[in-house]
């Protein structure tokens, strides 16, 4: 004969499945900010002074796009993983923060003119995931593990296409 062993409160255990998407919300959310880059629905960047020059060379475009992809996701793999419900939202809130910065870092900079257009396309794409961190946010709040599932599967099919347009013109975005 079997008893009833749930206990409520502090002292109730965390079933087993609960922690595995605890962690798979953290693997969606890393996921999601990993695909950084830039155009964020904000204000776009301002043109450059006039002393300035419009837009930099190939080589040195891709060389600086990848120095801050790269220090976005060194910063965003910073940050602890999260155990609670209350530290995802937690971890996430800072994981949005970091991609905002990342993003308007990345959007500051000048593609040569033979590469705005698919730059331009590509940060697009990624702009739309910074938003969904809001309503990843909310999921996690609300304990909505199928809303948490359809946000980070739009965000893939994002970030997939993110990285298309990255490889097509010999780009990426890695640490």
């Amino acid at each position: 004969m079997t008893t009833n062993t749930m206990r409520r409160g502090a002292a109730r255990p965390v079933p087993h499945r609960r922690a595995l998407r605890r962690a798979a919300l953290w693997c969606c959310v890393v996921a999601l900010a990993v695909g950084c880059s830039s155009g964020i629905g904000e204000a776009k960047a301002e043109p450059p002074p006039e002393t300035e020059p419009a837009t930099m060379s190939r080589d040195d475009f891709v060389a600086a796009f990848s120095q801050r992809c790269g220090a976005i996701i060194s910063e965003l793999n910073a940050i602890t993983p999260p155990t609670t419900a209350e530290e995802t939202v937690q971890a996430m809130e800072q994981a949005k923060s970091v991609v905002g910065r990342g993003l308007n870092d990345l959007g500051a900079l000048r593609p040569p003119p033979e590469m705005q257009g698919n730059v331009s396309a590509a940060l697009d794409v990624r702009s739309q995931s910074l938003g969904s961190f809001d309503a990843l946010i909310e999921a996690a709040r609300n304990g909505d593990q199928a809303r948490v599932d359809a946000v980070t599967a739009e965000n893939r099919t994002r970030q997939d296409e993110f990285d298309q347009r990255l490889a097509a013109m010999g780009m990426t975005c890695a640490p």
